[in-house]
């Protein structure tokens, strides 16, 4: 479970990081890319036990926010979903740091890098709780 936390952080920092090194398009490629298939290869290996093993991880943590607590659930249909959102972002992230090459001196790609990197969390954080999300809105139909 942490494990899923920790590379949706490596990805999220290697974005911001990108994002700082704007005037150095081949570093803002090299950073956002690393860090993306360093996030996406550590956050396999939970997805993958979680899907073979079964069963499930909760995170908890109690605040004062509407509606209970902040909850995270890693279980197998989650780990089914992370799974192809890891690999494929993986890939694209190694194809797209070649493709951007090409565009060093017109754009720059750290706005590129940063947003991919937050749509790559996004995706991630969504699917890490799905089974509580159809629980959720189940019990209005």
């Amino acid at each position: 479970m942490l494990l899923v936390l920790l590379a949706l952080g490596i990805i999220v920092a290697s974005g911001c990081a990108a994002l700082l090194t704007l005037q150095t398009p081949r570093l803002s490629g090299s950073i956002g890319a690393g860090g993306t298939l360093a996030g996406c290869v550590l956050g396999l290996i939970p997805a993958a036990g979680r899907l073979v093993s079964g069963g499930s991880q909760t995170l908890q943590y109690g605040w004062s926010m509407p509606f209970g607590s902040f909850s995270l659930e890693l279980d197998s249909l989650s780990a089914f979903f992370l799974l192809p959102v890891f690999v494929l972002s993986a890939l694209a992230a190694v194809y797209g740091r070649q493709y951007l090459l090409h565009y060093n001196n017109a754009k720059r790609l750290g706005f590129c890098w940063f947003f991919y990197c937050l749509f790559i969390f996004c995706f991630g954080r969504f699917f890490f709780g799905l089974r509580r999300f159809f629980d959720f809105f189940g019990s209005f139909l």
